[in-house]
């Protein structure tokens, strides 16, 4: 046997290898280990200094839009948003200090907003006239899809799929995907998400900083 015979049946059989662990990493869970994971996350973050950027983009061909909220330990909060749409891009920008508020558009100045905190309008709800055609099969799975790494972080990386199927005048296939990186101590460091409905996708990225140092001070007196 060549050298070149050798190497080329160590790569098989490393690549098998790694293939038989990755299926073996791979397992379905029901829903009770998932919200199980997302509620020890929510716990574990809540009152924390961090930074959270929520990207997506689908919506209309060339459309996108970027929201970065940063959470100061003092309970502060400032969002930064940009939005692209037909080629025009928009940006917003809201501190929350206390009970203060301020706000700005694009490139104009800060001003202080009032806050209103009355009474909202309320809407009433009426029954439906019932829609045509049995109603939608909704499908649910929940899956483990092993350890991978985040930013250089290990991850477990989880997995919910919906699948609902109408049956109108055509049918209907509608895929939602959600997939979670926790991180080894329950914190979670990513979600991502894609929303088909043939021939669209809507696609949405968040991701969490817990290192940045986050400052939010009153952008006027």
């Amino acid at each position: 046997m060549t050298k070149a015979s050798i190497l080329l049946f160590v790569l098989i059989g490393v690549t098998a290898v790694l293939c038989i662990d990755a299926q073996a990493q791979t397992r379905k869970i029901d829903e009770a280990e998932f919200r199980s994971k997302i509620n020890t996350a929510t716990r574990l973050r809540a009152g924390r200094a961090m930074r959270v950027i929520v990207t997506s983009e689908g919506y209309a061909p060339g459309d996108r839009s970027r929201t970065v909220y940063d959470h100061g330990p003092d309970g502060a909060m400032r969002i930064s948003v940009s939005r692209t749409s037909k080629g025009v891009e928009t940006r917003s920008e809201t501190i929350r200090i206390g009970g203060n508020f301020y706000a700005r558009q694009n490139d104009d100045g800060w001003r202080k907003v009032e806050v209103s905190s009355g009474p909202g309008s309320a809407v009433a709800g009426g029954r439906g006239t019932g829609t045509l055609g049995p109603p939608p099969r909704i499908e649910t799975e929940y899956a483990y899809l092993g350890k991978h790494r985040i930013n250089g972080q290990k991850a477990d990386r989880y997995r919910k799929t919906i699948t609902t199927t109408t049956i109108a005048e055509r049918k209907l296939v509608r895929t939602f995907v959600e997939e979670y990186w926790y991180r080894e101590d329950g914190m979670l460091l990513r979600m991502a998400s894609e929303d088909t409905i043939p021939p669209n996708k809507y696609r949405t990225t968040t991701e969490y900083d817990y290192t940045s140092t986050i400052i939010i001070e009153p952008p006027i007196k």
